[in-house]
């Protein structure tokens, strides 16, 4: 026994039904047997029983047509997986870059800070070229405090600016 889902037979190419409605009605009727029964040359009894009026006609006058389509091609699949592949790799290599971004950022700060406060450490202090400019000549030079820059001043504060 034949389950129907199990059937996979496909639709037919074409297809033609008709529709019928049957409807009955005693024929003839007497003025139309008498008629028939002198055009004939036949009783009136015997038009009755093998007379027939066949009235054929459309029940709508409507053309339809049904096609057969699968409901997902395989191309259609294949583009919505590569389109959503497409958003999330996107949305990662976004993300990656923008924490190697983040990250050349403070690497560069770090070490530019660096080299910028050793070459600050190799020069003499400005106060101590000023007191010794001005302590040849004799003159009392007050103690001045330019103050050392440090590598916190120069921080930046947000490194995940986008550069556009």
């Amino acid at each position: 026994m034949l389950r129907k889902d199990s059937c996979v037979c496909p639709n037919p190419c074409a297809i033609t039904r008709y529709a019928k409605e049957l409807s009955m009605v005693r024929m003839p009727s007497r003025a139309a047997a008498r008629y028939l029964a002198r055009k004939y040359n036949r009783s009136e009894a015997y038009i009755a029983e093998n007379v027939l009026v066949l009235d054929i006609f459309f029940e709508a006058l409507n053309y339809e047509t049904v096609e057969q389509k699968k409901a997902y091609e395989v191309s259609e699949l294949l583009g919505d997986i590569g389109g959503q592949m497409g958003l999330f790799i996107g949305a990662s290599l976004l993300t990656i870059l923008e924490i190697l971004d983040y990250l050349c950022e403070v690497f560069l700060d770090r070490v530019l800070g660096y080299f910028w406060n050793r070459k600050r450490s190799q020069r003499p202090s400005s106060t101590h070229l000023l007191q010794e400019g001005l302590g040849s000549h004799g003159n009392q030079v007050p103690n001045l405090s330019l103050g050392s820059r440090t590598l916190s001043a120069s921080h930046r504060t947000c490194y995940l600016v986008t550069r556009l």
